[in-house]
């Protein structure tokens, strides 16, 4: 088991919508997300540390501080909808997310191991 505890804070991000009613039955829209980077800083503690990995980290109990960046990607959505009776609307959509944001993600940990 591992737990995270850290200060967090917020970071601004923009959103951008538009929305053109074609006819009275068709609208057509899109909107945009920017990515965002969010670094965190706290303390991580591994639980239960398998019995053959605790001399790697001197009990089934193991905590440090650590740091590392969450990365939020960027996304675009564009959709159409089509309003053929006040009850029913039949809606279309494509969406595009910048998951090469994901490429690799890095913990770095105070202690690498109880003898560090």
């Amino acid at each position: 088991m591992i737990s995270v505890l850290g200060q967090f804070s917020i970071f601004p991000t923009f959103n951008l919508g538009l929305l053109y009613k074609v006819s009275g039955k068709v609208s057509v829209g899109a909107a945009s997300r920017s990515r965002v980077n969010v670094p965190l800083d706290g303390e991580i503690t591994l639980k239960d540390i398998a019995s053959p990995l605790q001399p790697l980290f001197g009990e089934s109990r193991f905590k440090t501080d650590a740091d590392t960046t969450l990365h939020f990607p960027a996304h675009i959505t564009v959709g159409v909808a089509y309003r053929s009776t006040k009850r029913w609307t039949l809606g279309f959509d494509v969406e595009w997310m910048d998951w090469s944001n994901f490429a690799k993600s890095r913990l770095d940990i105070e202690r690498e191991s109880a003898g560090s």
